[in-house]
């Protein structure tokens, strides 16, 4: 959860006092410190104490949904969830201040320009909070893309930005950053004081005050230099010679991070950390670690050092030490997960067992490995007497027969692997068209099923992996997936249209997806709605590709029907979404003479809705086995799947692939390069019954006509299909015609 310094709270709070906002804009909402800053300061401050009489108004931007807990609604009026550059426009102006807490830097400097542009149009004041230097890089952490740093800045760079007051600080390591604050008008004449007549923060700022700054920040920024060269820190630990007379490496830092998720067999999350042993047997001081979130130091006169870290939950700890120290963690029946990141290289593992015992890892020059045994007990050669067992390596799942066969496979020919959930019958239909190497991920994944199915994507050296429809738990796929195989692309299919975004799950997926492409996690981002790749591709900066579904069996002729009727099939029923309401189709029915009607997992309200119109036929509330589709599809006269939103539905194309007509909605690119196939297929008014049952009495009179026009029609349609899969992922895709 985003965090930052504290050497600037008061200055910034000055600065808000003075203000006195009505209107706040928190961009970057992280662990929520801005919108309580500004509720004590500018509400409780002004006596208004109890919650009712607050008046302040406070909005917030956060990018990485995760980071929002329930607390945070309590200090903020509003959160947005979602990338502030889109976002920016709803926002609307009339903010008194706009707040950057320490994001700017997680912009590309010309994006950043923009923003601060629009803040001060939109904002009477602009604070920005920022890293200053090059010494403040940092990759995406906790699974935040958004974490970041995409720029470096100066505090000069603000002069040009109607600066009207700022405060230069060094953070525990001496690192610089500053606090600035922006405004076109300054209405409150914040270069004269701020909130306290006496206070000495942020004096006016001046030339010359600027001009020494510039000083002071060169020296420090020179001091930097020098404290990171492998010299100075190889002088800095030669006190720290070992009994072995040899001196240690000279130290990096490395960061343990902690979880909220847990195994189910566990009975809690709790992460021990009992000792760091450097190289010689020299155990490292754990009080003075730098620790953030769930960690705590907790006295244990059975360990190394006297003392020992503890987390139960989302958290990490980070310190320096050499190579080859080695990090000894508890075993227990309420272990947790931890990850361990060294030298940028990554270990994550289950610290549950039935038994307690110990794990250790050691920080390698190439990896970080699970050793056995454990580190000696305060420097001696025997096992840590605390800890009865032997180390346990981390419980990893080995592969399934199937698995290894299916691996064994790939190695021989690398081809691409289409990825989905198997529960999503109509994705799961459309990629088992386009892909001749499919691999099934219920959306039940987190982090530790992740990483085993990553390591079979892996071990089989497919030549890409294509994730269709992305259920939101397939995140920890593509994490895993960059860890396991990071040179391996990774794409992913959208089987939405843009006026599903109005639901939660459909547009927190689309989110979560962006995200992962702006990151580069994902390398490419495919629509099978035609017209979407083109508009994503234009206003968001993203690599696109339209991919076509298909149906590669193509109809011999007509199917032969059940007897009698005619029997029309309705398989796109659903009472509970808008997208594929089924009132009108079933009225549509009625309308057509002694027709028999065939319907499965059918609602409640539907069934009610035909009994009430007195249809013949059977209804069913239960669903079709997916395996049985065509064989049903092909014994009715007639299918119908007239839907308000669809991107490329399957059904109307696995209809007509054993040879009998289907009727569909008028909103995906079916049949428009075909008149007579439109014609008489693609209904214009998914909502009007009369309409519907018309179509349906010319489809019964014309289906051997309808048949003979597809089978012309499907072979270039199909080609033209395989030929989107092949430009979207740039390399070639086996054309077999084994389904």
């Amino acid at each position: 959860m985003g965090t930052s310094n504290w050497q600037n709270i008061p200055f910034c709070i000055e600065a808000l006092m003075k203000i006195e906002p009505k209107r706040v804009l928190d961009i970057g909402v992280g662990f929520g410190r801005w919108g309580m800053i500004v509720r004590e300061f500018c509400d409780v401050w002004y006596g208004r104490v109890l919650r009712k009489n607050w008046k302040v108004h406070i909005e917030g931007v956060e990018g990485f949904a995760p980071s929002i807990e329930d607390y945070h609604r309590t200090f903020y009026d509003r959160i947005h969830i979602g990338d502030f550059r889109t976002l920016r426009t709803s926002l609307g102006e009339g903010w008194d201040v706009v707040i950057f807490g320490d994001v700017l830097e997680h912009f590309e400097k010309k994006e950043a320009y923009q923003l601060l542009d629009w803040a001060l149009s939109a904002s009477e004041y602009v604070l920005v909070n920022i890293p200053l230097g090059a010494d403040w890089s940092q990759v995406d952490i906790y699974e935040n893309v958004y974490e970041r740093h995409l720029s470096v800045w100066d505090a000069k760079e603000f002069e040009g930005f109607s600066l009207r007051r700022q405060a230069l600080f060094t953070d525990y390591i001496d690192r610089p950053f500053g606090s600035f604050v922006l405004s076109r008008q300054n209405p409150k004449k914040l270069t004269q004081q701020l909130f306290s007549r006496n206070t000495a923060i942020g004096e006016e700022v001046v030339t010359e005050d600027i001009k020494l700054l510039s000083q002071v920040r060169s020296v420090v920024a020179e001091l930097w230099e020098i404290k990171q060269s492998r010299s100075y820190r190889f002088l800095s630990c030669m006190q720290g010679w070992n009994s072995a007379g040899f001196p240690p490496v000279p130290p990096e830092h490395v960061r343990i991070r902690s979880f909220s998720q847990r195994n189910r067999a566990s009975k809690g999350n709790e992460v021990w950390l009992l000792a760091a042993i450097e190289p010689g047997g020299v155990a490292i001081d754990l009080r003075p670690i730098l620790t953030r979130g769930a960690w705590e130091l907790r006295s244990n006169q059975n360990t190394h050092s006297g003392f020992c870290l503890v987390s139960c939950g989302n958290g990490y700890a980070e310190f320096a030490c050499p190579r080859d120290t080695q990090l000894q963690f508890l075993t227990h029946p309420s272990g947790g997960q931890v990850e361990v990141l060294w030298r940028r290289r990554r270990l994550k593992f289950d610290l549950y067992s039935a038994k307690d015992g110990s794990l250790c890892v050691r920080l390698g020059r190439k990896r970080i490995e699970v050793i056995h045994p454990s580190p000696a007990d305060k420097g001696s050669s025997e096992p840590c007497d605390t800890l009865a067992v032997a180390p346990v390596a981390p419980r990893r799942r080995e592969f399934s027969k199937s698995e290894s066969e299916w691996i064994e496979r790939l190695n021989r020919r690398p081809v691409p692997v289409s990825v989905q959930c198997p529960q999503w019958y109509g994705i799961r239909s459309s990629a088992q068209q386009l892909f001749e190497e499919m691999h099934f991920i219920d959306d039940t994944l987190d982090e530790i099923s992740a990483l085993h199915h990553a390591r079979v994507l892996a071990e089989a050296r497919c030549s890409c992996v294509v994730i269709q429809g992305f259920p939101h738990t397939y995140k920890h796929l593509v994490t895993a997936l960059r860890q396991q195989a990071p040179k391996v692309p990774i794409c992913v299919i959208w089987h939405g249209t843009f006026a599903q975004s109005g639901e939660d799950y459909s547009w927190e997926g689309f989110c979560l997806v962006e995200q992962l492409c702006r990151s580069g996690a994902v390398s490419k981002w495919g629509f099978a709605k035609k017209g979407m790749a083109e508009i994503v591709a234009a206003r968001l900066g993203i690599r696109t590709g339209f991919v076509m579904n298909m149906v590669r069996k193509i109809p011999l002729g007509p199917s032969v029907p059940l007897a009698g009727g005619p029997h029309l099939g309705l398989w796109s029923l659903n009472t509970e979404t808008w997208r594929k309401l089924p009132y009108s189709v079933i009225a549509a029915t009625s309308m057509v003479e002694n027709a028999q009607v065939h319907a499965a997992g059918m609602g409640k309200r539907a069934i009610e809705f035909a009994k009430s119109l007195s249809l013949s036929g059977k209804l069913k509330q239960q669903p079709i086995e997916q395996d049985q589709m065509p064989r049903i599809l092909a014994q009715m006269h007639l299918n119908l799947s007239v839907t308000f939103s669809e991107c490329a539905p399957m059904l109307p194309l696995e209809s007509l692939s054993v040879g009998a007509p289907c009727l569909l909605g008028p909103t995906s690119h079916y049949f428009q390069d075909h008149q007579f196939l439109h014609d008489r297929l693609v209904v214009p008014c998914p909502d009007n019954a009369s309409t519907i049952a018309q179509y349906a009495r010319t489809a019964l009179a014309e289906r051997d006509a309808i048949i003979a026009a597809y089978r012309e029609y499907a072979p270039g349609y199909n080609a033209c299909a395989l030929q989107t899969l092949q430009e979207f992922l740039e390399i070639e895709v086996p054309r077999s015609s084994k389904r």
